[in-house]
């Protein structure tokens, strides 16, 4: 099951996305018509599936033929490796931001930071630790930086 709430910022349309892309959803019915530019945030997505995947790339894949122009912010894991793996997944829209998952060695808490594409690109894919909020020690990125971020090298 999926939620979707829409926002307007300084002209921008903004759709939050929350829950589970699967067999069930109907982005058509559950997004509805999309202004000509548009800012898909994904952070909450939980989890897609084949079927799900499929549903995404026919909606995004419209979007386009609508010449809607769309990017997704605060890209959670499930939608990083579906853009690993599936080359269309974007459906030519651009990844503004990632959510990415770090770790913190000494308490294991696992939290997130949202990073921009284009300071990723900066830094060149290195990320340094951050401070755990809990024990206040080092987090660090919980992944391999050149297969979390091959889409974004890929698209560089």
């Amino acid at each position: 099951m999926i939620t979707v709430t829409r926002e307007i910022k300084n002209g921008i349309t903004s759709i939050r996305l929350v829950g589970t892309i699967d067999e069930h959803v109907n982005l058509a019915v559950e997004i509805g018509a999309l202004p000509t530019q548009v800012s898909i945030v994904c952070r909450e997505i939980t989890q897609i599936n084949s079927l799900g995947v499929k549903a995404w790339i026919d909606f995004f894949n419209q979007a386009v033929r609508d010449q809607v122009t769309f990017t997704f912010a605060e890209c959670p894991p499930p939608i990083v490796e579906q853009l690993n793996y599936i080359t269309n997944f974007g459906c030519g829209g651009k990844v503004s931001s990632v959510s990415v998952p770090f770790t913190c060695e000494s308490c294991h808490k696992e939290l997130r930071g949202v990073i921009k594409s284009e300071d990723l690109k900066r830094v060149a894919y290195k990320l340094p630790p951050i401070k755990c909020p809990k024990c206040g020690n080092q987090a660090h990125f919980d992944d391999v930086p050149e297969e979390y971020f091959a889409f974004l090298i890929r698209s560089a």
